[in-house]
């Protein structure tokens, strides 16, 4: 027995306690029966897992862009790299689908991510030149009401 070590035996009483059990065994503790031949039934199930799947990815992408894009663009004091940079290009073009989640953002902390909305709905919330990002946020978050 010394050449076992304790992930090896814990490895063995995993695998030698899954096989002890049927997959039907759970049936005696629960009510439900799931007749996967009824095309309801299994159009329901696809539909979950593939909204849920698809809004997962989406903001799983959505974050990692935002997240490189605020790091790369930090120290930056032109607009031009600010919103020409691939991540933040990259939020654009996920579209109106993304708006939820800048909008999210926006009403944590407003942010220069709020241009973002500016190119996806290709119009700007105010044409007043003085309007700080700080109001622009608020308008855009006020506008959306998501």
């Amino acid at each position: 027995m010394t050449g076992l070590r304790p992930l090896t035996i814990t490895s063995l009483l995993l695998v030698n306690s899954l096989s002890s059990f049927a997959y039907s065994d759970i049936d005696q503790y629960n009510n439900f029966n799931f007749d996967l031949g009824n095309g309801t039934t299994v159009n329901y199930i696809n539909k979950i897992e593939t909204e849920s799947y698809t809004e997962i990815l989406l903001k799983r992408t959505f974050n990692e862009h935002l997240l490189n894009w605020q790091r790369k663009t930090q120290y930056f004091s032109s607009v031009q790299q600010i919103i020409g940079n691939n991540d933040f290009q990259s939020i654009v073009k996920i579209g109106e689908r993304a708006v939820p989640l800048i909008v999210d953002e926006l009403k944590q902390k407003p942010s220069l991510l709020v241009w973002a909305l500016n190119l996806i709905y290709k119009k700007k919330i105010t044409n007043n030149p003085d309007t700080t990002i700080e109001e622009a946020s608020r308008l855009w978050v006020k506008k959306l009401k998501l």
